[in-house]
Protein backbone atom coordinates (compact mmCIF):
# COMPACT_ATOMS: atom_id res chain seq x y z
CA UNK A 1 0.00 0.00 0.00
CA UNK A 2 1.36 3.46 -0.92
CA UNK A 3 2.26 5.86 1.88
CA UNK A 4 -0.07 8.85 2.12
CA UNK A 5 1.18 12.34 2.85
CA UNK A 6 -1.29 13.82 5.27
CA UNK A 7 -1.58 17.59 5.31
CA UNK A 8 -3.26 18.84 8.44
CA UNK A 9 -5.74 21.58 7.68
CA UNK A 10 -5.28 24.91 9.45
CA UNK A 11 -8.83 24.62 10.82
CA UNK A 12 -8.03 21.27 12.43
CA UNK A 13 -4.81 22.77 13.79
CA UNK A 14 -6.75 25.65 15.39
CA UNK A 15 -9.22 23.20 16.91
CA UNK A 16 -6.37 21.14 18.37
CA UNK A 17 -4.80 24.34 19.71
CA UNK A 18 -8.11 25.33 21.32
CA UNK A 19 -8.12 21.94 23.03
CA UNK A 20 -4.73 22.77 24.57
CA UNK A 21 -2.54 20.46 22.49
CA UNK A 22 1.06 21.63 22.85
CA UNK A 23 1.92 19.69 19.68
CA UNK A 24 -0.53 21.86 17.71
CA UNK A 25 1.11 25.02 19.06
CA UNK A 26 4.54 23.62 18.12
CA UNK A 27 3.32 22.93 14.58
CA UNK A 28 1.98 26.49 14.31
CA UNK A 29 5.24 27.90 15.65
CA UNK A 30 7.31 25.81 13.22
CA UNK A 31 5.10 26.71 10.28
CA UNK A 32 4.74 30.45 10.86
CA UNK A 33 7.38 31.94 13.19
CA UNK A 34 10.11 32.37 10.57
CA UNK A 35 7.67 33.68 7.94
CA UNK A 36 6.25 36.24 10.37
CA UNK A 37 9.77 37.27 11.31
CA UNK A 38 10.78 37.83 7.68
CA UNK A 39 7.64 39.90 7.12
CA UNK A 40 8.38 42.13 10.14
CA UNK A 41 12.11 42.50 9.43
CA UNK A 42 11.32 43.66 5.89
CA UNK A 43 9.46 46.59 7.42
CA UNK A 44 11.38 47.42 10.61
CA UNK A 45 14.91 46.27 9.70
CA UNK A 46 15.52 45.26 13.31
CA UNK A 47 15.68 41.47 13.75
CA UNK A 48 15.86 41.49 17.54
CA UNK A 49 12.78 43.67 17.93
CA UNK A 50 10.92 41.63 15.30
CA UNK A 51 11.75 38.39 17.11
CA UNK A 52 10.15 39.88 20.23
CA UNK A 53 7.05 40.88 18.25
CA UNK A 54 6.69 37.38 16.77
CA UNK A 55 7.04 35.83 20.22
CA UNK A 56 4.40 38.23 21.57
CA UNK A 57 1.94 37.19 18.86
CA UNK A 58 2.51 33.48 19.31
CA UNK A 59 2.38 33.74 23.10
CA UNK A 60 -0.89 35.66 22.83
CA UNK A 61 -2.22 32.91 20.54
CA UNK A 62 -1.40 30.24 23.14
CA UNK A 63 -2.74 32.19 26.12
CA UNK A 64 -6.00 33.05 24.32
CA UNK A 65 -6.39 29.73 22.48
CA UNK A 66 -9.74 28.91 24.05
CA UNK A 67 -11.23 32.19 22.77
CA UNK A 68 -10.23 31.54 19.14
CA UNK A 69 -12.93 30.95 16.54
CA UNK A 70 -12.75 27.22 15.72
CA UNK A 71 -13.01 28.06 12.00
CA UNK A 72 -10.30 30.73 12.15
CA UNK A 73 -8.29 31.24 8.95
CA UNK A 74 -4.97 30.92 10.75
CA UNK A 75 -2.47 32.29 8.23
CA UNK A 76 -4.31 35.54 7.40
CA UNK A 77 -5.01 35.99 11.10
CA UNK A 78 -1.33 35.65 12.07
CA UNK A 79 -0.10 37.97 9.32
CA UNK A 80 -2.77 40.55 10.18
CA UNK A 81 -1.66 40.33 13.82
CA UNK A 82 1.99 40.77 12.75
CA UNK A 83 1.07 43.78 10.61
CA UNK A 84 -0.78 45.32 13.56
CA UNK A 85 2.17 44.70 15.90
CA UNK A 86 4.54 46.39 13.43
CA UNK A 87 2.18 49.36 13.10
CA UNK A 88 1.82 49.63 16.88
CA UNK A 89 5.60 49.48 17.24
CA UNK A 90 5.97 52.32 14.75
CA UNK A 91 3.19 54.34 16.39
CA UNK A 92 4.80 53.96 19.81
CA UNK A 93 7.71 55.86 18.30
CA UNK A 94 10.25 53.07 18.59
CA UNK A 95 11.39 53.62 15.01
CA UNK A 96 11.93 57.34 15.67
CA UNK A 97 13.87 56.64 18.85
CA UNK A 98 16.16 54.18 17.08
CA UNK A 99 16.87 56.62 14.23
CA UNK A 100 17.69 59.47 16.58
CA UNK A 101 19.77 57.18 18.82
CA UNK A 102 21.88 56.33 15.78
CA UNK A 103 22.31 60.01 14.94
CA UNK A 104 23.32 60.80 18.53
CA UNK A 105 25.84 57.96 18.63
CA UNK A 106 27.40 59.22 15.43
CA UNK A 107 27.51 62.76 16.78
CA UNK A 108 29.19 61.85 20.08
CA UNK A 109 31.72 59.44 18.57
CA UNK A 110 33.23 61.96 16.16
CA UNK A 111 35.93 64.44 17.15
CA UNK A 112 34.60 67.98 17.14
CA UNK A 113 35.68 70.39 14.41
CA UNK A 114 34.12 73.70 13.45
CA UNK A 115 32.36 72.04 10.52
CA UNK A 116 30.98 69.39 12.87
CA UNK A 117 29.63 72.06 15.19
CA UNK A 118 27.61 73.39 12.24
CA UNK A 119 26.55 69.85 11.37
CA UNK A 120 25.35 69.25 14.92
CA UNK A 121 23.46 72.50 14.96
CA UNK A 122 21.90 71.57 11.64
CA UNK A 123 21.02 68.10 12.91
CA UNK A 124 19.39 69.58 15.99
CA UNK A 125 17.34 71.91 13.79
CA UNK A 126 16.37 69.03 11.50
CA UNK A 127 15.44 66.81 14.46
CA UNK A 128 13.28 69.61 15.88
CA UNK A 129 11.64 70.21 12.49
CA UNK A 130 10.75 66.51 12.27
CA UNK A 131 9.40 66.44 15.83
CA UNK A 132 7.28 69.52 15.06
CA UNK A 133 5.46 67.68 12.26
CA UNK A 134 1.99 66.32 13.01
CA UNK A 135 2.20 62.72 14.24
CA UNK A 136 0.94 60.96 11.10
CA UNK A 137 3.10 63.15 8.84
CA UNK A 138 6.10 62.42 11.07
CA UNK A 139 5.46 58.68 10.74
CA UNK A 140 5.20 58.93 6.95
CA UNK A 141 8.38 61.01 6.74
CA UNK A 142 10.43 58.68 8.97
CA UNK A 143 9.23 55.53 7.23
CA UNK A 144 10.17 57.06 3.89
CA UNK A 145 13.46 58.78 4.71
CA UNK A 146 14.85 56.69 7.55
CA UNK A 147 13.36 53.24 6.91
CA UNK A 148 13.52 53.63 3.10
CA UNK A 149 10.07 52.16 2.53
CA UNK A 150 8.14 52.68 -0.68
CA UNK A 151 4.98 54.76 -0.75
CA UNK A 152 2.98 51.55 -1.16
CA UNK A 153 4.61 49.91 1.89
CA UNK A 154 3.99 53.02 4.00
CA UNK A 155 0.38 53.14 2.86
CA UNK A 156 -0.11 49.49 3.89
CA UNK A 157 1.54 49.95 7.30
CA UNK A 158 -0.42 53.08 8.17
CA UNK A 159 -3.66 52.02 6.43
CA UNK A 160 -3.76 55.11 4.22
CA UNK A 161 -3.71 55.60 0.44
CA UNK A 162 -0.48 56.02 -1.52
CA UNK A 163 -1.78 59.45 -2.59
CA UNK A 164 -2.05 60.43 1.09
CA UNK A 165 1.53 59.23 1.60
CA UNK A 166 2.70 61.38 -1.32
CA UNK A 167 0.80 64.43 -0.03
CA UNK A 168 2.06 63.94 3.53
CA UNK A 169 5.68 63.66 2.30
CA UNK A 170 5.38 66.76 0.11
CA UNK A 171 3.88 68.76 2.98
CA UNK A 172 6.49 67.41 5.43
CA UNK A 173 9.32 68.50 3.13
CA UNK A 174 7.83 71.99 2.79
CA UNK A 175 7.48 72.32 6.57
CA UNK A 176 11.01 71.05 7.18
CA UNK A 177 12.45 73.44 4.59
CA UNK A 178 10.54 76.32 6.19
CA UNK A 179 11.78 75.31 9.67
CA UNK A 180 15.37 75.15 8.51
CA UNK A 181 15.14 78.58 6.85
CA UNK A 182 18.63 80.10 7.10
CA UNK A 183 20.18 76.68 7.58
CA UNK A 184 19.22 75.53 4.08
CA UNK A 185 22.62 76.51 2.57
CA UNK A 186 24.26 74.42 5.32
CA UNK A 187 22.01 71.50 4.45
CA UNK A 188 23.20 71.63 0.87
CA UNK A 189 26.82 71.93 1.99
CA UNK A 190 26.42 69.08 4.48
CA UNK A 191 24.72 66.79 1.98
CA UNK A 192 27.16 67.71 -0.76
CA UNK A 193 30.11 66.69 1.43
CA UNK A 194 28.90 63.10 1.80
Amino acid sequence: MAELNVIISPVLLVRRLRAGEVAAFTEIFDAYAERLLVYAVNVLHDRETCEDLVQDILLWLWVNREKLDPDLALEPYLFRAMRNEVIDHIRRGKVKERVFDQIEKRIWMEPVTENQVYQRELQDKLKQAIYDLPEKMQQVYLLSREEHLSHKEIAEILSISTKTVENQLATAMKKIRASLGNFLPLVLLFLGGK
